[in-house]
């Protein structure tokens, strides 16, 4: 048994760059339960800034994801207005929590690298499964795939 988080933001960014599609999230959750086994829980964290993401929660919900958002923070550099979103604290208490054996994440997220780390030397098996995975992950992580363009729309 396993478990699986979603950093929604990321995968949306990589996705839409690499591949001008979506994640169908319904057919990943499939994939990977085929692939890695059972997926007993999992968790999707996002950002929105009023409910422009609705019908997006309303998806990750239908294909039983626990959905966390929050609204960004804003921050002013140069004139330009940029926000931000993060969730790694979260995630990271999140996964140590858990008590699956085998950890999915499926993000690129290179900050997440200590927590992957510290979930090995607890003896948890750690997958990312995302798209522009940096080498520096795939290097520690037991085991690295791209996202499966059989789940992207």
């Amino acid at each position: 048994m396993s478990e699986v988080y979603f950093d929604v933001s990321d995968l949306y960014y990589k996705v839409k760059k690499a591949f001008s599609k979506k994640v169908n999230y319904k057919l990943l959750m499939g994939v990977l339960s085929e692939k890695f086994g059972d997926v007993t829980r999992g968790e999707a964290y996002g950002c929105q800034s009023s409910n422009e993401a609705q019908g997006f929660i309303t998806h990750l919900r239908s294909a039983d994801i626990n959905v966390y958002y929050r609204r960004p923070k804003t921050f002013h550099v140069n004139e330009q207005e940029i926000k931000t979103c993060n969730w790694n604290v979260d995630i990271t208490i999140s996964a140590l929590c858990s008590e699956s054996k085998t950890l999915i994440f499926c993000s690129s997220n290179p900050d997440l690298i200590p927590l992957y780390k510290h979930l090995q030397n607890m003896s948890k098996k750690v997958i990312v499964v995302g798209c522009g995975v940096p080498a520096s992950i795939k290097s520690i992580v037991d085991i690295c795939e791209n996202i499966p363009e059989s789940v992207l729309r």
